[in-house]
Order: structure tokens, then C-alpha cells, then sequence
């Protein structure tokens, strides 16, 4: 069970083969961060490091941990968010696509509800 006390910030990812996408809903509802998740470690460790800085305590929700996972969870861990695993969540990708902005994922996905449920909210 993840301990949820305090929680500012869930951000969801979508660990996928061609790339890593991630969606921030905030406790209030507001999304915060909704596109592809850079591929090295320094720019992941960028991007979790503004977050906390912003967000006083994230939650990091990865579908997987294993060879694609690995390098978004140490980048996260290294820059003091919190680690939680909920596989097959369907928190992390946005359940629709656009002409404009496609998402190849997009009929896998449903809605935020699996992130609000690791909230406990």
C-alpha cells in the first residue's frame, strides 16, 4: 500500500517501446505536466527535480519496472520523489488522440481513474 499523506503531486507514467509518456494530475485536478518524458537520465533528473521543487511530495506511478522502467525510477528516486508500482495502471496516458496530437496508446487507456485510486482520493 502506498502511503498517500501529504501527496501533491501524482504523476503517471506510460512506459512504452517507442517512447515514455507522463501525466501530472494534481490533488485539486489540474494537470500539470501531460507529454513524452525525455530519454537520458540527466533531463529525467530535471524534470523530477522542478516538480519536487514545485510540489512538495510526488508520487512517481510507473506501470513497469523492469529494462524500460528502471531508468525513470532511479531518476526519481535520485531526486526524492516517491516510487510506487501499479501494474498495467492506466493512469499515465491521456485516453484520447487528436489529429493534432496522436497518441499511439490512446484506445489502451481509459481514464485517470487508476492514478486517483492509487491517490486514495
Amino acid at each position: 500500500m502506498v502511503d498517500t499523506v501529504g501527496l501533491d503531486l501524482c504523476l503517471g507514467l506510460d512506459l512504452g517501446k517507442e517512447f515514455n509518456h507522463a501525466l501530472g494530475p494534481t490533488g485539486q485536478g489540474k494537470t500539470v505536466h501531460d507529454r513524452r518524458l525525455p530519454k537520458t537520465e540527466p533531463k529525467l533528473r530535471e524534470l523530477f527535480e522542478k516538480l519536487a521543487g514545485k510540489f512538495s511530495a510526488v508520487l512517481v506511478v510507473v506501470d513497469q519496472v523492469a529494462d524500460i522502467g528502471a531508468l525513470p525510477i532511479a531518476a526519481a528516486r535520485a531526486s526524492g520523489c516517491r516510487i510506487a508500482v501499479c501494474p498495467g495502471c492506466r493512469c499515465a496516458a491521456p485516453p484520447t488522440s487528436t489529429p493534432a496530437r496522436p497518441r499511439p496508446n490512446a484506445g489502451k487507456f481509459g481514464d485517470r481513474a487508476d492514478c486517483q485510486a492509487v491517490r486514495g482520493s
